[in-house]
């Protein structure tokens, strides 16, 4: 989980933020993010996953990738609070 020590990326916040849309848009119009293993992103996502930032919400395409969606808490730190 996260607390006062933890450190977060650039790449950390960015994956956050393109599955929030944020960057498209100054409002967050969506909360997903598809990434299997060897996924240029699966390492930040596994890690958000650890620290509560994140979480598997399921699976897509015969289930070769996962789905993630980003917390509350998670929307609170990159500003996607809707």
């Amino acid at each position: 989980m996260i607390n006062a020590n933890t450190k977060l990326t650039d790449r950390h916040v960015h994956v956050m933020r393109h599955a929030l849309g944020l960057g498209r848009s100054k409002k967050p119009y969506r909360n997903h993010y598809s990434a299997s293993p060897g996924h240029h992103s699966w390492k930040e996502v596994e890690e958000l996953v650890a620290l509560g930032l994140m979480e598997k919400a399921g699976a897509i395409d015969d289930r070769r990738d996962s789905v993630f969606v980003v917390t509350a808490i998670g929307q609170q730190l990159v500003g996607g609070v809707k």
